[in-house]
């Protein structure tokens, strides 16, 4: 999955590839790595899988998409049918980070739906509180900031806003999502 994510990541890079990961979850509604322990494990783990594939890439002397090829043709076949009903998701998840153009509110809006994720519904000041609490930086994050991110997801139909801000039950595809500004 992390070798699709890649070649469809524009630009790559490997905080968009992070990110990926965490927001193939979202996207998915499923665990796709299997990852419990928090950020920073979750990150080490996409990081070591980056590092297999690199490594794979070299022993084949092959680019992404081939060496994504000759994987797929060696792996069980249970694999590859998880593999090919994931590739939607793949699609969306990267379609949509590719709609963001910074960095920082790539972050914002990982964290918003992430955590939209894990805990359902929050309000705005929930959201803001459990950011900062996560260590990042009032400074570098300003909560205006995160507010933008919030009604830019709500607007790019992705969060939906009631009494408190909730993902939608179903993501509609990478068509109808506007750049993030």
């Amino acid at each position: 999955m992390l070798m699709k994510l890649k070649t469809e990541l524009e630009p790559f890079d490997r905080l968009r590839l992070h990110k990926a990961a965490l927001l193939l979850e979202v996207f998915s509604k499923r665990s796709c790595f299997k990852i419990n322990d928090g950020q920073n494990v979750y990150y080490s783990v996409i990081d070591s899988l980056s590092q297999f594939i690199k490594q794979f890439q070299t022993e084949h002397n092959a680019d992404t998409p081939n060496a994504l090829n000759i994987l797929l043709n060696t792996v069980d076949p249970r694999v590859k049918e998880s593999y090919l009903r994931s590739i939607p998701y793949i699609i969306q998840c990267a379609g949509f980070i590719n709609s963001i153009s910074d960095n920082k509110t790539l972050t914002i809006a990982s964290f918003v739906l992430n955590k939209l994720l894990q805990s359902g519904n929050n309000t705005a000041e929930q959201i803001t509180k459990v950011f900062y609490q996560s260590g990042y930086s009032a400074s570098e994050y300003i909560r205006k900031d995160i507010i933008t991110t919030l009604i830019n997801l709500e607007k790019s139909g992705v969060i939906i806003k009631e009494d408190t801000y909730s993902l939608v039950s179903t993501f509609k595809g990478v068509t109808d999502y506007k750049r993030l500004l």
